[in-house]
């Protein structure tokens, strides 16, 4: 079955940017290009793409709501994560920065949503690209297994010099993402069969997983981006954690600089430094195949500013697939 992907964009510069990522997403089937959501509903889309400014009035509409969605906006994006975390919001899949509206959000980051937009209704289909898939050919790509807190503190030791001869004034920010997504998935993924969490009680403490339950950490970079992928073996990463998390920080973030948020870490995996994740990286893609595999990429911009750096909002991809 033919899908139609309807692109709803004020901008119309913008709009022809977008449309033609959808239309290569979609096997070349033209996307269609409509400035509101009437003019959306008369197309009878199968796959949206908005601009947040409509996403209340979609949200409120029983027909467009339920539509796989991608959405971008150049501002915050703490009240659509609430949005997308309610049960109106499940068919979203990717909301993108959108660094500001002389230009339209990264294509390749638009080409991926949309990809994954179009696959919603198949989830054995929904995979997530790899480190390496997201970036030209050639790419340097270095990987190791973790295992232990001194694992990952060497990983981090070299990711942190690989970083350095290409990153520059990210490399502290690609550090800490490191940090904190092998923390993830060192103590706040590892489950007992019973389903007990092994180690997210005490984050501190020295461990040793056994070789199964080890995390893979990969760094890799094309001179463009470089990307950080961190896989675990287990698959708890809830999308209604992370998403209520980062709309917790990110609105308390706009009402207070350096304002503390209660995450609940009480029954482990609960998305602790997600948040620092999604703010220091241009994108986060996470994918999870429940009880089998939670793989997060965080990527940056080594083509931004220092400036630009600070304004750009970061953009989140999510992914749910069914075990093989």
């Amino acid at each position: 079955m033919r899908q139609r992907v309807v692109i709803i964009e004020p901008s119309v510069a913008a709009a022809q940017r977008i449309a033609r990522a959808g239309t290569v997403a979609n096997d070349m089937v033209e996307a269609i290009v409509v400035d509101s959501v009437v003019a959306a509903l008369e197309q009878q889309p199968t796959v949206l793409g908005y601009n947040a400014v409509f996403a209340d009035d979609i949200v409120n509409n029983a027909v467009l709501r339920g539509l796989p969605s991608v959405i971008w906006s150049t501002q915050d994006s703490a009240s659509l994560m609430q949005q997308a975390a309610s049960s109106a919001g499940e068919s979203m899949v990717a909301w993108l920065g959108w660094p500001t509206y002389m230009v339209a959000p990264r294509a390749w980051e638009l080409l991926i949503a949309f990809r994954n937009a179009l696959a919603a209704g198949l989830t054995s289909r929904r995979v997530a690209p790899t480190a390496q898939q997201l970036l030209s050919p050639g790419a340097s790509v270095i990987d190791w297994r973790v295992s232990s807190t001194t694992d990952r503190d060497d990983t981090i030791a070299q990711v942190t010099r690989f970083a350095q001869s290409v990153a520059g004034k990210q490399t502290e920010r690609i550090a800490g993402v490191t940090h904190e997504l092998l923390m993830n998935a060192l103590y706040d993924a590892p489950v007992a069969p019973d389903g007990k969490y092994l180690y997210a009680h005490d984050r501190n403490a020295d461990i040793q997983l056994l070789p199964e339950q080890s995390a893979t950490c990969r760094v890799a970079s094309d001179g463009q981006l470089l990307v950080i992928e961190v896989v675990d073996p287990f698959g708890g990463l809830r999308r209604s954690v992370v998403l209520r998390t980062l709309s917790r920080v990110i609105a308390a973030a706009r009402l207070a600089s350096g304002a503390q948020v209660a995450i609940d870490t009480s029954h482990g995996g609960a998305g602790l430094g997600l948040h620092r994740v999604f703010t220091a990286a241009a994108a986060t893609l996470i994918q999870v195949i429940p009880r089998h595999e939670t793989r997060v990429c965080a990527c940056f911009d080594l083509t931004l500013s220092a400036r630009d750096l600070r304004g750009v909002p970061g953009s989140l991809h999510y992914y749910k697939g069914n075990p093989t």
